[in-house]
């Protein structure tokens, strides 16, 4: 992990590992609680999360988080009819974003005032 030398000032970029990622999982805390619960459901639909930093084929990074966030808003939109921009590997080719005040779920976007079609590249926020 890149730091500043205080001698010097200058950002030093080290060649070997030289911090520890510190992590605690929600399932650490479950001898805490008097009850619990498990809750199953779909990554694709729920978990998105930002852990690691930015890199090609990086699990829970910003890129894979945004990717499951536009997926997950593709899916809402093509059920309510709208018509999608894909690409060759079968992606949303557009940005994406359905705030939480306008959908938690799906029926919510009943009332909503929606395009009949995105365009390829275009950002949209509904």
């Amino acid at each position: 992990m890149p730091f500043i030398d205080l001698a010097t000032g200058q950002q030093v970029s080290p060649q070997h590992p030289n911090a520890i990622k510190l992590e605690t999982f929600v399932f650490d805390a479950l001898p805490m609680c008097q009850t619990s619960i498990v809750y199953e459901t779909d990554r694709e639909d729920e978990f998105a999360p930002i852990k690691n930093a930015s890199g090609d084929g990086v699990l829970d990074s910003p890129e894979t988080s945004k990717r499951l966030q536009i997926e997950r808003a593709a899916a809402w939109l093509a059920a309510k009819g709208v018509t999608l921009p894909r690409t060759d590997s079968g992606q949303t080719d557009a940005t994406l974003e359905i705030k939480a005040t306008t959908a938690l779920y799906p029926d919510d976007l009943d009332s909503a005032d929606l395009p009949a079609a995105i365009k390829p590249g275009e950002s949209l926020l509904i």
